[in-house]
């Protein structure tokens, strides 16, 4: 395979398995070139010319650099001590795959087995600068742009808890989003039987597995999910903007500012004037008085 269907296979898996950072990506193409470091006149062998000649007067082309043997143990290396080396080999092996559709194979487990290993039958391989590899590119380019944008969403995960509309999923997502501040948009069915659709501010997790107390900005009152309402349809709305957060140990005044605050189980709101104690999350300027001295945050 030459070298811009190796990019493009590695760039589209990347972003297949959630890669955003742009830096990922490029560590993930760069390794993708490396397996043909063996070959003097591979793109990756032209720029290391010397160490591309002697690799292949040593082991040939498809040997020793095309090994699992050789990537597996670096990307374990990679994976517990040094992250850009991990997105390197990951790239390097998906190289490995990629020439496993070859028309000749590779050697998997070279030094230990000089057996070829192919993916595909003889009549469904891919031949190196043939038709069929051009398409291919065309076809990972495209996944790649489909993907991108997929990411640029929130992930396939999002899109999928989207169109399910499944509190358990949007539940699951906003623990992931850790002090993201987050809103939920749904439908809530309450006691009495009234539907109200709308959208509700996270303020936390409660004591309960898949419990939440939600804010609802326009009347200022907190909702407990399941004790005061639980949701039909539910879509998670992250925002950018992370809360704030304080521990207090002992009962203080908060002399200015709004915050929410968890004692024990439940989640409160406190507003000037009103004592706050245990864990309190907020999103602007407040300013907290203890009986004898005064601390601004």
């Amino acid at each position: 395979m030459i070298a811009i269907t190796h990019i493009t296979f590695a760039v589209a898996t990347s972003l297949m398995l959630g890669a955003e950072s742009t830096t990922t990506i490029a560590l993930v193409g760069i390794g993708s070139l490396l397996p043909d470091i063996d070959h003097p006149r591979s793109t990756v062998g032209m720029i290391f010319s010397p160490i591309s000649i002697y690799l292949n007067k040593k082991v040939g082309h498809r040997t020793l650099t095309h090994s699992l043997l050789l990537w597996v143990p670096l990307n374990l290396i990679g994976l517990y001590f040094y992250k850009p080396l991990f997105f390197i080999t990951m790239g390097a092996i998906s190289h490995l795959v990629l020439d496993s559709w070859n028309v000749s194979g590779i050697m998997l487990f070279n030094p230990f087995s000089e057996k070829l290993f192919v993916l595909a039958g003889r009549n469904y391989r891919i031949r190196s600068g043939s038709r069929s590899e051009l398409i291919l590119i065309v076809i990972f380019l495209f996944m790649s742009l489909m993907m991108g944008h997929v990411n640029r969403l929130g992930g396939a995960r999002i899109i999928i808890q989207t169109t399910m509309a499944s509190y358990n999923m949007a539940y699951e997502n906003y623990l992931k989003k850790g002090l993201n501040i987050s809103y939920i948009e749904g439908k809530l069915r309450f006691p009495n039987g009234h539907i109200e659709e709308g959208k509700w501010l996270f303020i936390g997790k409660n004591s309960r597995y898949m419990e939440l107390t939600i804010l609802d900005e326009s009347t200022d009152e907190l909702i407990k999910i399941y004790q005061d309402a639980e949701f039909l349809k539910a879509v998670l709305k992250p925002t950018k903007d992370k809360w704030e957060t304080i521990k207090v140990s002992v009962p203080m005044k908060l002399k200015k500012g709004t915050v929410y605050f968890k004692s024990g189980k439940n989640w409160r709101k406190a507003a000037a004037g009103s004592t706050v104690y245990g864990y309190i999350i907020y999103r602007d300027y407040i300013e907290l008085t203890e009986f004898k001295k005064s601390y601004d945050y």
